[in-house]
């Protein structure tokens, strides 16, 4: 059987009936009074936390019987699982040059042109190209993004004020009222649990301020880490090239959409991903992006095309989690009381946030999966 998503929406595919059910009517389901939440649907939840995108082939329900499937993807359902039909446009060789690129590029840029478009201004390489690439191609975009004075951004921060000074909408906000873990209360309702939800607060802010401004469409550079840096011969990997792979699609679906701005990776396209890869083709891994600094220098501010750094947001996540403990405890209590799970009773909440504040990854990785988890049920059992 093939199950085929020719949206630009995750769809949810029951493999049960073998059909489609709604976004409304999964949450429906979940938020009855009867419906019951089991250990297995945690456990699943917590494992599917490895994956920044959830794809039906590894995907384990937490929601029985129910997969998303990802925008714009097919998949043969066999006795197996689900196998991925691969996108043959991503990987097909030929030859592309720099030139070709920014034609491709422009060509897709000349669709947009009756639309106010927005970008995320991170001051990180990714963001910073495609503004680049925007106002070399005579679009002023509305820049807005988050900001901090903390030694491990400096660099962001100079590149910041450095973009923002071009155009007159451009906006900074300063994260520390938006920090992770944020305003987890007012989530709203979504139909699977995600990561992503703990970071809602900054999101949303930026995006009231892009509507605002009236912006229609909001890049993001959703991606850009994927076909800049991997190896364009990683076989094993090879998946991760597909556009469906980019974006896990939760802020686009709960924060921008309700606000009808459409937020979207800007290489999206499978034939500019394609151009990259063939581009990349005799290049290897690439995790300090030399290549695109290089390649794309005309479009970058001289800190970055000239120097490599690394930004490290473990501080941010331990600041957010620092200031937001009280609430993260009423969300596990909430859990606690509905599931009775141990996992989220008041003795493992102490073990778990004990010295949350050395970094441990796998402590780091736990607290975001079982906190979206309980920021899940709790929208669904909101008023």
């Amino acid at each position: 059987m093939i199950v085929f998503n020719n949206t630009n929406e995750i769809k949810y595919f029951d493999i049960f009936t073998l059909k489609f059910r709604s976004e409304d009517e999964i949450i429906s389901i979940i938020s009855e009074l009867n419906f019951k939440f089991t250990k297995e649907s945690l456990n699943n939840h917590i494992q599917n936390s490895s994956f920044y995108i959830y794809t039906p082939d590894k995907y384990l329900p937490v929601v029985e019987n129910i997969v998303p499937i990802p925008p714009e993807s097919s998949w043969s359902l066999t006795t197996n699982g689900f196998i991925n039909k691969e996108v043959k446009t991503v990987f097909k060789t030929r030859f592309f040059s720099n030139a070709d690129f920014l034609s491709l590029v422009n060509r897709q840029l000349n669709k947009l042109r009756d639309k106010k478009i927005g970008v995320q201004l991170s001051g990180g390489l990714d963001s910073s190209l495609i503004i680049g690439i925007l106002r070399h191609y005579g679009f002023e975009p509305v820049l807005i993004g988050m900001c901090n004075n903390r030694y491990e951004f400096r660099t962001e921060r100079i590149v910041q004020d450095i973009l923002k000074k071009v155009g007159t909408n451009n906006i900074l906000i300063s994260d520390d009222n938006f920090l992770p873990f944020t305003d987890l209360l007012n989530v709203p309702k979504h139909a699977l649990p995600n990561a992503s939800s703990i970071f809602y607060s900054g999101e949303d802010k930026m995006a009231m301020l892009f509507e605002e401004n009236k912006v229609d469409l909001v890049f993001n550079g959703m991606g850009l880490d994927t076909i800049l840096c991997m190896s364009p011969t990683d076989i094993e990997n090879r998946n991760q090239w597909y556009p469906f792979m980019f974006d896990d699609c939760w802020f686009r679906d709960y924060v921008y959409k309700p606000k009808n701005i459409y937020f979207t990776p800007a290489i999206k396209s499978p034939l500019l991903v394609n151009c990259i890869w063939n581009m990349r083709a005799t290049h290897s891994e690439d995790n300090t992006k030399q290549w695109a600094r290089n390649t794309f220098s005309n479009f970058l501010p001289i800190e970055l095309s000239h120097f490599n750094y690394k930004a490290d947001h473990a501080g941010l996540l331990i600041d957010g989690i620092k200031s937001n403990l009280q609430t993260i405890n009423y969300l596990f209590e909430f859990v606690y009381n509905k599931t009775k799970f141990l996992e989220f009773s008041k003795n493992e909440f102490e073990k778990l946030f004990a010295n949350y504040h050395l970094s441990d990854d796998n402590k780091i990785k736990l607290i975001l999966s079982r906190t979206s988890y309980a920021v899940w049920m709790h929208s669904l059992y909101r008023t």
